[in-house]
């Protein structure tokens, strides 16, 4: 027999403990046994008065077990190529802020923006993306540069997919705050909305990056929004981009976005960008977990989830393995404002992987096409890095773009990422095995 390459040894308060990450059994185990496991030395672990619980609990798998590839199999049988989850509408390149950091508007190619959204275009990419798609997940996500900038296809959007497709569609947006009026807000609660917002904190760290086009503050403008949308009785994710620009004072970021109640936050990296310099990116990222892990226990202590582990917990309790990094990878369709469609809306600046949609009249025209054959074919499986990785079974993958643009490849997601996760997942077992509470709301629940 061998030991299983899906087991993690953690210690905690001189206790040791063996994990298996696909069937998430947890083992307390003597320190000897912690060394037989870390040497692979199989003979002592066999020895074990627990050596049958080992076995069952695929702690030590037989020779012959290519345990990669039976994970593969299953995640591929339940993959259905049919299904296309997500639809992203970008009405408009547009945006009435100048973010130096901004994945879309840094990369924006001259020429590329001149055109908005079309009615036609809209009414016939949605019903292409709902034909003959079996899929009980479908998304439709508003993305920008800044989608109310041209609100009309916003609501024309909408209200077609509401009046032909009921009930169909979970609706999404991504947006800088500043143009959240009271019927924005009325109409974006009415269709239940999953509203992400993005501040970077307080409004020091707001006002060094997201500023109007004429450099003034937009800090009280998206407050101002953002009050809108609470009174309307919106769901708000508040998206944090973390850098340089904000990263030794993160937690008071987090305070000051605590009080404001939303329904999560996101702490998110900075993408790096195809054509330029983002301007804030970290490269101590020890130095970034330590601040990351002072916010996460504020989250927990205000019943606030923070979206990035959560979906850590997401992998740890569910059954299910994250077969793909994200929708963009074979489950989406990204609709630029200038009669392109692609597999990931971040590339909508530059136009990379996207294809005329004059060229395509359904969606297995759709695959037939390099860019999205391309896609199709990233997965958690198609790396190396990751299939030889303990936290595969657990890990929500991560950003294919930032993939690209930071290692020249889709396959070798960067060590600092991965580093991140790792440490969150031991932040997680932590907890459990300190009997504290895992979720961010509702009633304890230790595993």
């Amino acid at each position: 027999m061998k030991v299983s390459k899906y087991i993690h040894l953690f210690t905690d308060n001189s206790r040791y403990y063996v994990v298996q990450t696909v069937n998430k059994r947890i083992f307390q185990i003597e320190g000897e046994l912690y060394r037989a496991f870390a040497d692979k030395d199989v003979d002592t672990i066999l020895q074990h008065k627990d050596k049958i619980k080992f076995v069952e609990a695929n702690l030590l798998v037989d020779n012959s077990t290519n345990e990669t590839e039976e994970l593969e199999a299953v995640c591929i049988k339940e993959d259905n190529d049919d299904e296309w989850n997500s639809l992203h509408i970008i009405p408009s390149l547009k945006c009435n802020l100048q973010c130096a950091y901004c994945f879309v508007l840094r990369d924006t190619i001259k020429g590329i923006a001149t055109n908005e959204l079309d009615d036609d275009t809209l009414y016939s990419m949605i019903d292409m993306f709902v034909e003959n798609n079996p899929s009980r997940k479908k998304a439709m996500t508003f993305y920008g540069g800044e989608p109310f900038v041209n609100r009309d296809i916003v609501f024309k959007a909408v209200n077609y997919a509401n009046s032909k497709y009921k009930d169909m569609f979970q609706y999404k947006i991504v947006t800088n705050g500043t143009l959240i009026t009271e019927e924005i807000a009325d109409f974006l609660s009415r269709n239940a909305f999953d509203v992400n917002l993005s501040i970077d904190g307080n409004k020091k760290a707001h006002d060094c990056f997201r500023l109007y086009k004429n450099g003034t503050s937009t800090y009280e403008d998206v407050i101002e929004g953002y009050k809108n949308l609470k009174k309307a009785g919106n769901s708000i994710k508040i998206l944090v981009t973390v850098g340089e620009h904000n990263i030794d004072y993160l937690r008071d970021c987090v305070l000051d976005l605590i009080k404001l109640q939303p329904t999560s936050i996101a702490l998110n990296l900075p993408k790096k960008l195809q054509t330029s310099d983002n301007q804030i990116d970290v490269t101590d990222f020890d130095y970034v977990c330590q601040r990351y892990f002072e916010c996460l226990e504020l989250c927990y202590q205000n019943r606030i989830p923070e979206a990035h582990f959560a979906d850590i917990i997401y992998g740890f309790l569910s059954k299910e393995i994250h077969y793909r990094p994200c929708s963009g990878c074979g489950k989406q369709i990204a609709l630029s404002p200038y009669g392109k469609i692609g597999p990931c809306q971040a590339y909508v600046g530059t136009g990379k992987y996207f294809v005329d949609i004059d060229k395509v009249s359904n969606k297995d025209d759709l695959r037939k096409t390099e860019e999205f054959k391309k896609w199709k074919n990233i997965t958690m499986f198609s790396s190396l890095k990751c299939r030889d990785c303990y936290l595969l079974p657990i890990c929500a993958g991560d950003c294919p773009y930032d993939w690209e643009n930071r290692e020249g490849s889709f396959d070798n997601p960067p060590d600092g990422y991965c580093m991140t996760r790792k440490k969150m997942f031991d932040y997680l077992l932590n907890r459990i095995v300190n009997k504290k509470n895992i979720l961010f709301k509702g009633n304890n629940q230790n595993v």
